[in-house]
């Protein structure tokens, strides 16, 4: 599986939030997730003629809501959330709180044209 950063893909397929969506668990969610699985629902077609595919695909992702130390460091320095990531890194790594685990599970029918 090939690592794909969200910054890869044009703007127009980039999350949007509002602006109270970005301190919310909206923002952090989809902003950073650990693993994706994909699989294939089994209705593939591809049309070597016109170039056109199609296919319903089945996606798993994954994101461990805890923190590391590089989340620590970048986020202590701000004054308004900087006590709040220490004190929930404190609380996941040195009083053993297991941090919040968020599954995504979606199907999705997608299509495209390779001439484009």
């Amino acid at each position: 599986m090939t690592n794909v950063n969200w910054t890869d893909f044009k703007e127009q397929y980039r999350p949007q939030f509002g602006s109270g969506e970005y301190i919310s668990g909206l923002k952090i969610l989809i902003n950073d997730t650990e693993k994706m699985l994909v699989y294939s629902m089994g209705d593939f077609t591809y049309n070597s003629s016109s170039k056109e595919w199609s296919g319903s695909f089945y996606f798993q992702t994954y994101h461990n809501f805890g923190l590391d130390k590089g989340d620590l460091l970048k986020r202590q320095p701000d004054p308004v959330i900087g006590i709040g990531f220490a004190s929930w890194w404190i609380l996941q790594h040195k009083w053993a709180y297991q941090p919040f685990r968020t599954e995504l599970r979606s199907v999705f029918k997608i299509k495209g044209n390779l001439n484009n």
